[in-house]
């Protein structure tokens, strides 16, 4: 249903008593009152009326300023589970709407009146009103739940409640319409994969494994995941792997989506359906094997006193962390590989501490990646920790 403005159109003709043009006058005296009384905050238009049900309200759109058939319902839902909604910026963007107020009608994109135009105010003396909304994408329906609570100076008065729905929104008939803008936001190297020394060892324990065991190993040794809005589809997922022979730099991840929707009705406002993506191509996602190189560099590098001095020329006091650079005076992060190149990779310091479950040593966290792998946007990090003994340090 949309809204439609009632005008009231006044005619005379020659030949009208004076007494009729008279009683017209009036009336459209008052009539231009009203409405300028709806216009005006300070004004209470409504008398409270406790005849008034909420099942003799209708919820509309404004069609002038929403056109149903290209918005999804979830774009008005109060709480959008999956990204921030930009159409419902605050708590009150229902009390706005359907509230009268100085805003003028034109401007909301809601209406919910009694079917002789009465609004929402007419409960606001005596009623404290809670206004949620909830969709369900697939139906296109855009669904209001109204309560209305008895304030403490009103309770006798019964409390009433209503769920209203608007049809028409666009429904989401083809999840691939959302899975496009959804993007992975992390990816994790399991153990299983990531302690793995060599891309041979990778190989032969994938390929010799059948159907069923390959999606077990991939799910044992990847996690990905995406915007709150999909889930990656754990049945859908393939490893591509190049032979050995090929000297590959990367591994390939493909995988499908399944995109949350809002499914609502009148028996489950929060229901959440998940819509498998009918994509024939899969989306791909390539994982460089510079884990394998970093866990060989990590094996090997260590924190050390620069200039070939030892620990014990340093007090704690002489180890300070430097926050702009990341570093700790007198310190140096070496490695025993002698290939080792620092310029080809990001190490990062961390402020060391105490440690409550190591009273021996300081523990320096500290984070390596490749430098080319950042570049690209996307880095294995590996997390760790150097040890300085304490009794290592001068008293």
């Amino acid at each position: 249903m949309t809204f439609k403005l009632k005008v009231l159109f006044l005619a005379t003709a020659l030949g009208l008593s004076s007494a009729l043009l008279v009683t017209t006058s009036v009336l459209y005296q008052r009539k231009a009152q009203e409405i300028a009384d709806l216009k005006n905050e300070s004004v209470n238009p409504l008398e409270p009326n406790n005849t008034f049900n909420l099942q003799e309200f209708n919820f509309e759109t404004n069609s002038l300023k929403i056109d149903k058939s290209v918005r999804y319902a979830r774009d008005f839902a109060s709480a959008n589970l999956f990204k921030e909604n930009l159409n419902i910026k605050s708590d009150k963007f229902w009390y706005e709407q359907l509230l009268l107020s100085q805003v003028d009608k034109s401007d909301k994109l809601f209406f919910l009146n009694s079917k002789n135009n009465t609004p929402l105010n007419v409960f606001t003396n005596q009623y404290i009103i809670d206004l949620k909304s909830y969709a369900n994408d697939v139906l296109g329906q855009l669904y209001l739940d109204v309560k209305l609570s008895p304030k403490p100076e009103f309770f006798k008065l019964s409390s009433q409640h209503f769920t209203y729905v608007i049809e028409g929104f666009k429904q989401l008939k083809n999840s691939d319409d959302l899975s496009n803008a959804v993007s992975l936001s992390s990816v994790f190297l399991k153990e299983a994969l990531s302690s793995k020394k060599t891309y041979q060892e990778i190989f032969d324990e994938f390929t010799k494994a059948n159907a069923k065991e390959k999606l077990a190993w991939i799910n044992k040794w990847i996690s990905l995941e995406v915007d709150k809005g999909a889930l990656i589809d754990p049945e859908s997922l393939e490893l591509v792997l190049n032979p050995v022979a090929s000297n590959p730099k990367s591994i390939k991840v493909k995988y499908s989506l399944l995109i949350k929707s809002y499914a609502a009705s009148t028996d489950d406002l929060l229901k959440i359906e998940n819509l498998k993506s009918t994509l024939k191509n899969k989306k791909e996602l390539e994982i460089p094997l510079s884990f394998i190189e970093l866990h060989k560099l990590n094996a090997t590098l260590k924190l050390q006193p620069k200039n070939s001095k030892n620990f014990n020329e340093f007090s704690f006091s002489d180890l300070r962390f430097d926050r702009s650079t990341n570093s700790i005076a007198n310190l140096e992060i070496a490695s025993s590989d002698t290939t080792f190149k620092a310029d080809n990779y990001i190490i990062t310091l961390n402020d060391f501490r105490a440690a409550d479950t190591d009273k021996d040593n300081y523990l320096v966290p500290y984070t390596i990646l490749l430098k080319d792998d950042y570049n690209k946007g996307f880095s294995y990090v590996i997390s760790s920790n150097f040890k300085i003994a304490k009794s290592s340090l001068k008293k």
